[in-house]
């Protein structure tokens, strides 16, 4: 939003329809919002709490509580292969039980997907530099 900021502050009786946020307090505002938010985290622990009750409880069965298997492997799988986009918690074991502190950098590089040109890929890197202190690397 760095260029909005440029345009805005310089005739900011046209945009009194929007309200930019400074960077400094978006970027915290972002990383708060996302890092470690016990909100992102209950998902999983759902589907793992479903999975508990189907062994222990024998009005539940397996086959009840098949979607939180799939689910639960497939957040293993997605957890492996990315989990070295985020250099904030090393810890595997953290990760893989708490989704939200692996999940922001990847929903920073998801944009990525519709970039097409090297101009705008710059540009984009330089929105998650501002926005989250993260260096984005790009091997293609």
């Amino acid at each position: 939003y760095k260029r909005f900021h440029e345009v805005v502050d310089k005739k900011p009786g046209d945009y009194e329809w929007l309200t930019l946020q400074t960077l400094d307090s978006s970027r915290s505002r972002q990383k708060a919002k996302l890092q470690g938010s016990v909100v992102y985290d209950l998902g999983l622990w759902f589907l793992l709490f479903c999975i508990f009750a189907a062994v222990v409880s024998p009005g539940i069965t397996h086959r009840d509580v098949f979607h939180a298997y799939s689910m639960t492997i497939l957040w293993i799988g997605m957890h492996h292969q990315c989990r070295g986009a985020s250099t904030w918690n090393p810890n595997y074991l953290l990760t893989l039980f708490m989704p939200s502190t692996s999940l922001m950098p990847m929903e920073f590089c998801l944009p990525l997907q519709e970039v097409d040109n090297v101009d705008d890929l710059d540009d984009w890197r330089h929105f998650i530099q501002e926005r989250c202190g993260i260096t984005l690397n790009i091997v293609a």
